[in-house]
């Protein structure tokens, strides 16, 4: 398990360090903590991915700040979750992070707040776009 946590801090490290910067400015890549098969933590594998996602109407494109695991991302991974990705993938059900570009029809002052939003698959992904009602204020710390 540890190793695993070490696996997600590693994915992050580098974007929490300057998340508010993060806000308005980007790099064209983002790394992904991809599950090459089911099996334990030596299947867990960061990738470089082009950065092509954008934010759409209703959508918030978010970065990341923390590195969620769950225990479905656990159990999928293993093979043994049963609404689990067919491999290879990236898990993530849920994610913890900021707000760095909201879409149409989207609060334009919730950029750089923090959030928390469901993801179903590839959450654990510096960054992610999902539609605006699956995410949830979070309190900062």
């Amino acid at each position: 398990m540890l190793q695993i946590l070490l696996l997600a801090i590693q994915l992050t490290t580098e974007s929490c360090a300057n998340v508010t910067a993060q806000t308005k400015v980007y790099a064209t890549t983002m790394r992904q903590n991809r599950t090459t098969k089911n099996g334990g933590i030596d299947v867990l594998k960061v990738q470089q991915k082009p950065d092509s996602a954008s934010a759409g109407r209703r959508k918030l494109s978010l970065r990341s700040a923390l590195p969620v695991l769950n225990f479905a991302d656990i159990l999928a991974r293993q093979g043994l979750y049963p609404d689990g990705p067919p491999k290879p993938c990236v898990m993530g059900y849920e994610v913890a992070r900021v707000r760095r570009v909201v879409g149409e029809n989207v609060d334009r002052s919730l950029i750089g707040k923090p959030v928390v939003a469901m993801t179903r698959f590839g959450g654990q992904s510096e960054k992610v776009v999902v539609q605006a009602r699956q995410s949830f204020p979070s309190q900062s710390r």
